[in-house]
């Protein structure tokens, strides 16, 4: 976030989900970044899919601003693709989540044949059938897909890979640029997803 009227001064804000409707049209955020979204709190949100449209939206106000997401979250999917159905190629689209190769050893964590998950994100918001995963990291985060193509992770522009040994790294896909983060104090798969969003 840079202020008009002082562009080399940057801030980064934590908004509440249903706030950033609220905020995203006065300040005009470089990036808005989605980690991940659930129904840990329905008593104050209504409908998750009542909370997607609102993240969409507060995007769509604020033609400038970036959309950072997790896409091994279908639920954040779930709102970048609200976003480009509605602006195609309008905002720029930054999807980050694990690589899922031999290097960052989370290759073939689920069960042979894929496996189903239960909760929020667990059905394609398209056609309903169960999503199925190749590897998952938490919850309902990881290598997904729907079996009728309907629905599909966007391959990350920003890689995270988790070394055996507790090592985040990430990797700009394009450049093929690494930032090492061992000498933070980030640990397992939460403490990757963090960095990378940060």
């Amino acid at each position: 976030l840079r202020p008009a009227h002082r562009p080399q001064a940057s801030a980064v804000l934590e908004c509440d989900e249903l706030y950033t409707i609220a905020v995203a049209p006065d300040l005009r955020p470089d990036v808005l970044v989605l980690l991940n979204l659930s129904r840990d709190q329905l008593d104050r949100f209504a409908e998750l899919e009542m909370t997607q449209r609102k993240i969409a939206d507060a995007v769509l106000t604020s033609p400038d601003t970036s959309f950072a997401y997790c896409a091994d979250d279908p639920v954040c999917q779930g709102v970048a693709d609200l976003i480009e159905a509605d602006a195609p190629g309008r905002h720029r689209m930054i999807p980050f989540g694990f690589s899922f190769d031999a290097s960052d050893g989370l290759e073939g964590e689920a069960p042979a044949g894929g496996a189903h998950v239960t909760g929020d994100g667990a059905l394609c918001p398209h056609c309903g059938r169960n999503l199925v995963y190749r590897s998952r990291t938490l919850g309902a985060c990881g290598l997904w897909e729907c079996p009728t193509g309907d629905f599909t992770r966007s391959d990350p522009a920003v890689a995270i890979q988790l070394d055996p040994d507790g090592c985040i790294r990430l990797r700009d896909e394009e450049t093929g640029t690494v930032l090492d983060l061992s000498g933070f104090r980030l640990t397992g798969v939460s403490g990757a997803y963090d960095a990378c969003a940060a």
